[in-house]
């Protein structure tokens, strides 16, 4: 996106140093609502982290869902 050819949803704290710089400049709308799904392997045990993101998400570690 720095080469000005087109435009792209990224996070802050990604487009953080480009932004700072004046490599990038920032347009402020509403994103659309959207599902997501998760998908994992069901006989192995999540890592740390990926424990960490399913909690962060509501999902219990038996693989359900237990968000709305």
């Amino acid at each position: 996106m720095e080469a000005g050819l087109g435009a792209t949803v990224v996070s802050a704290s990604v487009a953080a140093p480009s932004l700072e710089a004046g490599l990038l400049h920032q347009v402020g709308f509403d994103l659309p609502e959207r599902d997501f799904r998760l998908l994992r392997h069901r006989s192995r045990t999540p890592s740390a982290a990926a424990g960490a993101l399913l909690d962060l998400l509501g999902v219990e570690r038996s693989g359900r869902w237990v968000g709305t």
